[in-house]
């Protein structure tokens, strides 16, 4: 399965370059993926656009040859944090039945410490009791496109200043997201 994470676009239902490369480079890793594949975008849809970020990436998806069937849309999600738990629901489910080897998250490559971070964290109980090993879940950075290098610098900067505030556990929904995760796999291993 791969999993593409958002980045806004405009209000008249354009994307922005950066979303664009996310999800050129999810087609791409589609079309490389053995077996039975899925992508899921994710992304809500923000006031006053006129579609959600998944619809959008939907509609590039497609144009990159990726079937209609295997799109699975999750349009709920506004961070980078909600987007692992809303695809961590979809991707249980995909394991349920069988019809998953591995998670193919694509972002964008200043982001992927922090993506790593979040996913990582709450998809590791997930993981442990399907059995699969380290390499379950792989991370994929889309090139950055923004035009002057300051931007990118910006955008470390607030990349490492999220990823800090996450490792000192000031990220009430990750918190909460990865406390309720804990239960679950304790409830899970006393049912066994």
């Amino acid at each position: 399965a791969v999993v593409s994470t958002q980045s806004t676009g405009d209000k008249k239902g354009e994307t922005n370059p950066t979303l664009e490369s996310r999800v050129v480079l999810g087609a791409e890793l589609y079309h490389k993926t053995w077996g039975k594949r899925f992508v899921i975008p994710t992304g809500y849809q923000a006031p006053g656009f006129t579609e959600s970020e998944a619809q959008a990436m939907e509609r590039i998806l497609l144009s990159k040859g990726v079937g209609g069937d295997d799109i699975m849309l999750e349009e709920e999600a506004t961070s980078t944090c909600l987007n692992a738990i809303k695809c961590h629901v979809v991707v249980q489910s995909l394991l349920d039945s069988n019809t998953v080897r591995e998670i193919l998250v694509v972002t964008s490559r200043f982001h992927i410490p922090r993506a790593r971070y979040i996913f990582t964290g709450l998809f590791s109980s997930l993981v442990s009791n399907c059995g699969k090993g380290d390499d379950f879940l792989k991370f994929y950075g889309s090139p950055d496109c923004f035009a002057e290098e300051s931007v990118t610098a910006q955008h470390l900067k607030v990349e490492e200043m999220c990823l800090e505030r996450l490792r000192e556990g000031k990220h009430r929904v990750y918190n909460e997201a990865l406390t309720t995760k804990r239960c679950e796999t304790k409830r899970q291993e006393q049912d066994i």
